[in-house]
């Protein structure tokens, strides 16, 4: 895996470091070579990195669920090596970190990919902005198939009428303020014995993205 560092407000020493961040990485000064995709992430104003992928099905999948970042496949593209005050770091496979993008910032460090910012629109996914227009990243749910019953660990809650969803306005949403005593028994694969038996209460405020859980009793390891 090779990474470009491109924007004038890179220094050597923050992109030695970022480099070193990535496990077995070697930093250097010549650009990276052809790829069959890039990873693009906006990390602040000035700075962006650029992440070389080996082909355009699972990469585009892992840059735009697990990276926050927008893919271009050069094949199907007029997409070339990313070039322009670039150093890179080879790295490791699978060694894809990073800092997150910050969400409210516009271009490739917004809201992840299918993500709508500006209304319903038929999306299925929330609009990252409020019926208020208050811009306060509200109503957005993980990328992915997480998704499907998660907020954005970075979505600063939800509501009873983020538009372009089904639940938008209906009487039956669930509540978004609520707790329930739980009983919870795990046993060992391949057994019918529980080796840890907890209860407790958990307590949830959906509309600030909260989560809180209480533990009365624990039994087992």
């Amino acid at each position: 895996m090779c990474m470009n560092f491109a924007g004038s407000a890179w220094t050597n020493d923050e992109m030695t470091a970022r480099c070193a961040r990535e496990s077995g990485s070697a930093f250097s000064s010549q650009e990276c070579g052809e790829a069959a995709g890039w990873c693009n992430k906006m990390i602040s104003n000035g700075k962006h990195e650029s992440t070389s992928m080996a082909d355009c099905g699972q990469s585009k999948m892992a840059c735009e669920n697990f990276m926050s970042g927008t893919f271009a496949c050069v094949e199907n593209s007029s997409a070339e090596t990313p070039s322009g005050n670039m150093f890179n770091g080879e790295a490791s496979a699978g060694s894809m970190g990073g800092a997150p993008p910050d969400v409210a910032t516009a271009g490739m460090g917004g809201p992840p990919p299918g993500v709508a910012t500006g209304g319903g629109g038929g999306s299925p996914y929330a609009s990252a902005v409020p019926p208020s227009g208050g811009g306060d990243m509200k109503c957005m749910i993980a990328p992915g198939a997480i998704g499907a019953a998660h907020q954005a660990g970075f979505s600063k809650g939800y509501s009873s009428s983020c538009p372009g969803t089904p639940a938008q306005e209906s009487p039956y949403m669930w509540p978004l303020r609520w707790s329930a005593w739980t009983d919870s028994q795990s046993m060992a694969y391949g057994s019918d014995d529980v080796v840890y038996h907890s209860k407790g209460k958990t307590f949830y405020m959906l509309d600030k993205n909260w989560k809180r859980s209480d533990t009365t009793y624990a039994d087992g390891k």
